[in-house]
């Protein structure tokens, strides 16, 4: 119903292998540039995608684990896995000393994040994260600091929230007293199971321009159109982490 006109041309599957080899392409060359990079410890914003009801959902958490579990996909898609019950995992590193650091000044500057000390036994970190391991830096072994951010109402931040969370966050990333190269990943998507464009192109423009507090006013209700776009707040909170630096738009 809220399709705009001629969208069928855009299923055509002509277009869509068109769409696909460049979303490989672009990948591939955020791999190399993180490559490139080479950084010490990777901090990933993301949400977690399997949320039970009986367990509390902070708004903010970060888990501090030395290690952890990854979902573990060889070949197919997340989906796929999914739908077989894979349960697969690869040990993947954590850095205790910079999640320490952020929690406690993060708590100390008026933000509440919920501590994750491990995760339960036999899970693992879900797609959201297993996204960045398989495609992203598939050959490297990096610790990473896991920093959930809840997309789920009634208990989502707000715009204005994520960028003054991640303001904090970057500026306590420049604070840590060891000399570490460190990364950030928004991890999501924009808009998806109901694509607005609109929207996506929005925050797209303010992300290349710098102009993040044209965000804050985001609307709620269209972030909450459809289940995933929320994860939107993700590069909302990275884009202020990593301010002034503006994003480079590949495709």
């Amino acid at each position: 119903k809220k399709a705009p006109p001629g969208l069928e041309k855009e299923i055509e599957p002509s277009v869509q292998r068109e769409r696909h080899n460049a979303a490989q392409a672009a990948l591939s060359k955020i791999s190399l540039s993180l490559s490139a990079a080479r950084p010490d410890v990777i901090v990933i914003v993301t949400n977690a995608h399997i949320v039970k009801s009986t367990v509390p959902k902070p708004v903010f958490s970060i888990l501090r684990a030395g290690t952890f579990g990854v979902s573990d996909f060889n070949g197919g898609t997340f989906e796929d896995a999914k739908k077989s019950g894979a349960k697969t995992s690869t040990i993947m590193p954590g850095h205790p000393g910079l999640a320490n650091h952020l929690l406690r000044g993060l708590i100390k500057n008026d933000f509440d994040v919920a501590c994750i000390d491990s995760l339960p036994e036999g899970e693992v970190l879900d797609e959201a994260f297993g996204f960045c391991y398989k495609w992203l830096f598939p050959n490297l072994t990096i610790p990473v600091v896991p920093v959930y951010l809840s997309r789920d109402l009634p208990n989502q931040p707000t715009p204005s929230r994520c960028l003054d969370f991640g303001k904090e966050l970057g500026s306590l990333i420049s604070s840590y007293d060891e000399n570490l190269r460190v990364a950030l990943i928004a991890s999501g998507g924009l808009s998806h199971q109901i694509v607005d464009e609109e929207t996506d192109r929005f925050v797209l423009s303010c992300l290349a321009s710098g102009d993040l507090e044209s965000m804050r006013n985001l609307s709620i209700e269209r972030l909450n159109s459809a289940p995933g776009t929320p994860e939107t707040l993700n590069w909302l909170t990275v884009a202020a982490a990593m301010g002034p630096v503006r994003m480079d738009l590949i495709d």
